[in-house]
């Protein structure tokens, strides 16, 4: 028996003899210590070496990314040289007025993709054929997990308030395919409003004006920027997470088709809850933006909402004011503005640009100031022009690329959250396999390969579900309506995270009471002395030679109390524990006990106890868990019970030494250490070897491994549709971040999101939940 199953009892005593421990040398081999030593020197060293490789490679891709949009926006000022204008946010095909191509596509001969361009005739659609080879490296951040193409899907009506809606309006209709685009990763700066909202108000006749740099309703020049090129947003970053973009164009039909190619800058970047139309980025801190100067930098998360929004539009709107009408007064200012603006923001820009030199005082208009312009819109454009050709053609590349790694932001990664835990009906999937390919074989040796491939497909579920997707083969949110997903994901969100602080909890006692059960064990085993030499080649010599051996090292006898019993443990080295009593008694019933705990030994049943233990302390929660563990230990008994008696006379010799094994525990108080031997398991194992000798179970003999793996491979199908913001369109969940982020940083991208469908974002949720209350 394995001294393990008992600890929980264990109460160490002193020595009865006075010998003292002899510690043999040991040779290397594959035991519990060297498994737990091997998977912590990989923990540490992946724990070391990971984050570490993860942040070099981020801070590479930076700067790539700055890199590129430094090119798009080199690639701008040469399309402004040649057309004397920014490219439109998109233009509409002649011949297909429901396709727009987008603004990159009229930078591709400065972004030296000149090749593409013969591909594309601005008055008809592209052909689908050719899509999916129209990808641009340098529209793609590196730091991004993207998909090199993505579906657009036709746009589905809004729903509308109707008196049923509360039943549950929430539209899943997914529309068709309207077209395969290329990914991207940039968009163009439309300004503070949305560019779809925009798009259908411009349809309807009463638009909301665009006030980006990168517009589709006007021209804009270098000189409407009269902000300073220096301090407009040209170019941002969007990661597909948010929503999918594209560089080539949309079919305006499709959903957010007019946000593929533009953003809006409307409450700061990486806005977790904000619009799809947000900019967004994986890069810690903030987001990429290329200036209308052509210089990068990173904007951070932190931005005050009304300064992004100011950086995003295109002019100078109280300058433009004063300009107009010669002299102003604050309070004309805010009269004349084509937006609401606090009296004293106004006042304040007033300050500011006189100390700038840019306006002056001119009087008074009763108490109240008058402004004039000193500097003309010719001299700024022209201050602006010198500007630029400072900031992109000075110094060298290496300057540059200096410029850029000091311009570059590095902030701590985020801690991702855990996402997944193993489902209760996966593991009683397992365990109910297990109990039945174990109760149809009748080898004992069969039987502990069943439970044991039952612990390490548990151990895999749980693996599973933290670190790799799973299916989604069913959503029964689609019906719901948009009230009863937010107040579901509201409540998942509280319970979800009480529940694991209760399951780490729980893994944290499990834990600690394993340690401190451990630590008493090897109190209890140092204090136990060898067998003497003229014992210890006695025993030697009557088993077989390689039942001395386990694990690649010797087994070492030492004695051990009266009131435990005969056992075994491994840990590093093989040790074997014989009362003096069953020393000094008959041969033939030492025999039978050294057979079975060197058969334990032999089988590295301490190896699969320690499988069974793990899956105890993470599991600790699920009542067939225990159930099985049970039962378990009872196995590995019949399997030593089998190797000590061979049938017929050995049987029945060995359940006479079962027997006065137990009767000489009975004699002591602490007789719940005697190893698990209960009066009930001595039974039950009497019972199975007599009904063995009387041939009552035939040895079957049946492939029990592959099925127990099988029955977990499909357990782990199996996952409730608890997620509220489940797609529809896609039948495989992301990947867990941690997972999503490894591969990331070894070039191996993989999908950490879901995939897009404009029902599912929280921001459009939260518009249509009134309409189904």
């Amino acid at each position: 028996m394995l001294l393990d199953q008992m600890l929980p009892t264990v109460r160490p005593r002193r020595s009865l003899r006075p010998w003292r421990q002899f510690r043999p040398r040991c040779v290397g081999a594959f035991t519990v210590l060297e498994l737990l030593v091997a998977i912590g020197v990989v923990g540490v060293l992946v724990s070391l070496l990971l984050p570490a490789v993860m942040h070099a490679r981020e801070s590479g891709r930076k700067t790539i990314c700055s890199n590129q949009l430094h090119q798009i926006g080199l690639a701008m000022h040469q399309h402004h040289n040649w057309r004397e204008r920014l490219p439109p946010a998109w233009r509409v095909a002649t011949d297909r007025p429901e396709f727009a191509y987008g603004w990159a596509a009229f930078l591709l001969p400065g972004m030296e993709e000149a090749s593409v361009m013969p591909r594309l005739d601005f008055n008809q659609a592209p052909n689908a054929a050719d899509v999916g080879d129209l990808g641009l490296a340098l529209m793609n951040c590196p730091s991004d997990l993207i998909e090199p193409s993505f579906d657009l899907y036709e746009s589905t009506p809004e729903p509308e308030e109707e008196e049923d809606s509360s039943e549950g309006s929430k539209d899943d209709r997914m529309g068709e395919v309207l077209i395969r685009l290329p990914t991207a990763s940039y968009v163009g700066v439309y300004g503070t409003v949305e560019a779809d909202e925009y798009y259908t108000e411009l349809r309807e006749g009463t638009p909301e004006r665009s006030d980006g740099a990168i517009v589709f309703d006007r021209v804009v020049r270098f000189a409407d920027l009269t902000r300073g090129l220096s301090k407009t947003l040209l170019v941002g970053e969007r990661t597909m997470a948010t929503v999918p973009s594209t560089w080539l164009g949309v079919d305006l039909r499709g959903e957010d088709a007019e946000c593929r190619l533009t953003g809006s800058a409307m409450t700061h970047p990486n806005c977790d809850t904000c619009d799809e139309c947000e900019f967004t980025s994986r890069h810690a801190g903030g987001s990429y933006f290329l200036w209308a100067d052509g210089h990068v930098s990173l904007v951070a998360e932190t931005i005050d909402p009304n300064a992004y929004r100011e950086l995003a539009r295109r002019s100078a709107e109280v300058m433009n004011v004063i300009w107009d009408h010669d002299e102003v007064t604050v309070s004309d200012i805010v009269e004349r503005l084509p937006r609401e603006l606090a009296y004293t923001t106004v006042m304040t820009t007033c300050g500011i640009l006189e100390e700038k030199g840019c306006v002056k005082k001119a009087g008074k208009r009763g108490r109240a100031f008058l402004y004039q312009p000193l500097i003309s819109r010719d001299d700024a454009r022209g201050v602006m022009s010198h500007e630029v050709a400072r900031r992109l053609f000075r110094g060298s590349v290496k300057s540059l690329v200096l410029n850029l790694v000091r311009d570059d932001a590095i902030s701590a990664e985020d801690l991702s959250e855990v996402k997944k835990m193993i489902e209760d009906l996966e593991a009683a999937i397992v365990i109910g396999v297990a109990a039945g390919l174990e109760h149809w074989s009748s080898a004992s040796t069969t039987k502990t390969r069943v439970w044991t491939a039952c612990f390490v497909s548990l151990l895999g579920l749980l693996a599973a579900g933290l670190l790799l997707p799973h299916l989604q083969l069913s959503n029964p949110w689609t019906t719901a309506s948009p009230a009863t997903v937010l107040a579901a994901a509201g409540a998942e969100k509280e319970i979800g995270t009480l529940v694991l602080w209760v399951w780490l909890f729980g893994v944290a006692v499990m834990v600690a009471r394993l340690a401190i059960h451990f630590v008493r064990v090897q109190w209890f085993i140092n204090r136990q002395p060898r067998v003497p030499t003229e014992v210890d080649r006695h025993l030697r010599e009557m088993v077989t030679p390689e039942t001395l051996v386990a694990a690649g090292k010797p087994v070492e006898f030492r004695i051990g109390p009266e009131e435990i019993g005969p056992f075994c443990y491994q840990f590093h080295r093989p040790l074997v524990f014989i009362p003096a009593s069953l020393l000094e008694s008959d041969s033939q019933e030492l025999r039978h006990v050294l057979e079975h705990e060197l058969t334990h030994l032999r089988t590295e049943h301490p190896l699969q106890l320690f499988l069974q233990k793990t899956t105890q302390c993470v599991l600790w929660f699920h009542p067939l868990v225990w159930v099985a563990s049970n039962r378990a230990n009872l196995i590995r008994e019949f399997v030593c019970d089998d190797a000590a008696s061979n049938g017929g006379a050995a049987t029945a010799a060995y359940l006479r030494t079962l027997l006065a094994i137990v009767e000489r525990q009975r004699q002591f108080k602490l007789s719940g250490l005697a190893l698990g031997r209960s009066v009930s398991e001595v039974r039950v194992r009497a019972a199975r070897l007599v009904a063995r000798h009387k041939g009552v179970s035939p040895d079957l003999r049946l492939p029990v491994v592959a099925p127990t793996m099988l029955a977990a491979l499909a357990a782990s199908l199996l996952w409730l549709p608890i997620d509220p913001f489940t797609s529809s369109r896609s039948f495989l969940s992301p990947w867990p971040t941690w997972s999503a982020a490894t591969l990331h940083a070894l070039d191996l991208p993989v999908r950490d999101f879901q995939t897009f469908h404009q029902r599912y974002r929280t921001h459009e949720l939260l518009e249509d939940a009134p309409l189904s209350r």
